[in-house]
């Protein structure tokens, strides 16, 4: 019995909870090699922080923005 079912009382498969593409990512992750599983993690944790940074640097210049003076 697992504790989704002692909890709610009935058996619901985990990929419920997943969207559609969560499911997509999960079924072709599990298809690599661990070697290339843990390059793929490694990629994502990158390419975050690049999306990351990106995000700040830009709220960085709207914020110089409205603190500058308009000719």
């Amino acid at each position: 019995i697992s504790p989704a079912e002692l909890m709610f009382g009935k058996q619901e498969n985990a990929n419920s909870w997943l969207s559609d593409n969560q499911q997509k990512l999960l079924e072709l992750f599990n298809q690599l090699p661990a070697s290339e599983q843990t390059r793929m993690l490694d990629l994502f944790e990158i390419r975050l922080k690049e999306i990351d940074e990106y995000v700040e640097q830009y709220l960085r210049s709207r914020q110089h923005k409205k603190d500058t003076p308009s000719s």
